[in-house]
């Protein structure tokens, strides 16, 4: 799949809201964990149809089955779960965070693996300001087996959260694709 074909796809892709608020948390997908070009990724096992749910979060157990992201709603609250993490475990778990409308989520599940890109084929169905839930993942695109599963990490946005990154040297430069810690 090429990038073109990719950029294209996602000016056109309008998701089909989905009653997703009754489905369990998780992988919703078969998928592969394996080496990419930026560590650890995820990758389709199978054919995937463009609009299939991906991943859905959940903070609180759902149908017997446990949260698979913990919600951080301030800086001390993340402080409080850094406490007693060396500096390496301190950066591992700012790495594998994310943020989200003035949140911090921390994965507790496979989808801290999911990989950033410029030209994603996976993002939330419906954007915030619509006033539904931007937190599960869609594919845009159809997804053949071994297509890596690909978010754009630059419209994930906690300010407070982005500054502790910073702080404990996690660094993102978008526009030089990828992480660089």
């Amino acid at each position: 799949m090429t990038v073109d074909t990719l950029v294209s796809a996602a000016a056109k892709w309008k998701p089909t809201p989905l009653p997703h608020q009754d489905v369990a948390p998780g992988f919703h997908v078969p998928y592969i964990v394996k080496e990419s070009e930026f560590g650890k990724g995820l990758f389709a096992a199978t054919f995937i149809p463009a609009n299939t749910l991906v991943w859905k979060f959940s903070s609180r157990p759902m149908d017997g089955v446990p949260p698979n992201v913990r919600v951080f709603h301030s800086r001390d609250e993340l402080e409080r779960r850094m406490e007693g993490l060396s500096p390496g475990e301190t950066f591992q778990l700012l790495e594998h965070m994310y943020g989200w409308a003035g949140l911090a989520i921390e994965a507790l599940d496979e989808m801290d693996m999911m990989n950033h890109s410029e030209h994603p084929n996976t993002g939330p169905p419906v954007s915030e300001a619509e006033g539904q839930c931007a937190w599960s993942s869609y594919n845009m695109v159809d997804l053949q087996p071994g297509d890596q599963f690909l978010e754009d990490y630059s419209t994930f946005k906690s300010d407070w959260f982005k500054e502790m990154q910073q702080e404990h040297g996690v660094m993102y430069d978008f526009l030089n694709k990828n992480a660089s810690g």
